[in-house]
């Protein structure tokens, strides 16, 4: 009776084995994961120091980039003289 059952139980098993495996095989496949592009930003250097800042946080006067207003006024005062 025992061996029945085992025999049993493996034909069960390799069944629902080979059932998983034809169902998982026929599944739609996820759409391909594509990594995110890391965002980058066009940045400009400021004139007066030399720091690297993104262009929209920069101050343009004549053509030139600025980090902050004072670099601004002081690079256009030097300029001017």
């Amino acid at each position: 009776m025992i061996k029945l059952l085992f025999w049993i139980a493996l034909i069960g098993g390799a069944i629902g084995y080979v059932a998983f495996r034809l169902k998982r095989r026929n599944l739609p496949s996820a759409p391909a994961q594509t990594a995110a592009e890391p965002r980058t930003f066009e940045s400009v250097r400021c004139r007066q120091c030399g720091v690297y800042l993104p262009i929209e946080k920069s101050i343009q006067r004549d053509g030139e980039f600025f980090c902050s207003q004072e670099h601004a006024q002081k690079w256009l005062g030097k300029k001017a003289t």
